[in-house]
């Protein structure tokens, strides 16, 4: 199932997805990454691809999946990263 998100990105909306599917890859630092379930851009219609950064909840490891997965996260406090 993909979770799909829009964000105001300057000129414009922004789409992206999370795909229930994928399998998180853990990855640690605080440099900018790719979200580790965000779907593959095929998957959505139309547009084109960009890279967007945005501050989502979670921990230094990864982001929280988003309520709408049905993914529960293991994180109580989470921060903006």
């Amino acid at each position: 199932m993909l979770v799909v998100h829009g964000v105001w990105a300057g000129d414009g909306v922004a789409f992206w997805a999370e795909d229930t599917a994928a399998v998180p890859l853990s990855s640690r630092g605080s440099a900018p990454r790719f979200h580790p379930r965000a779907a593959p851009v095929a998957s959505l219609p139309g547009g084109e691809a960009r890279t967007l950064e945005l501050l989502l909840p979670g921990s230094a490891k990864e982001p929280l999946p988003s309520p709408e997965t049905g993914q529960l996260a293991e994180l109580t406090r989470p921060s903006l990263r």
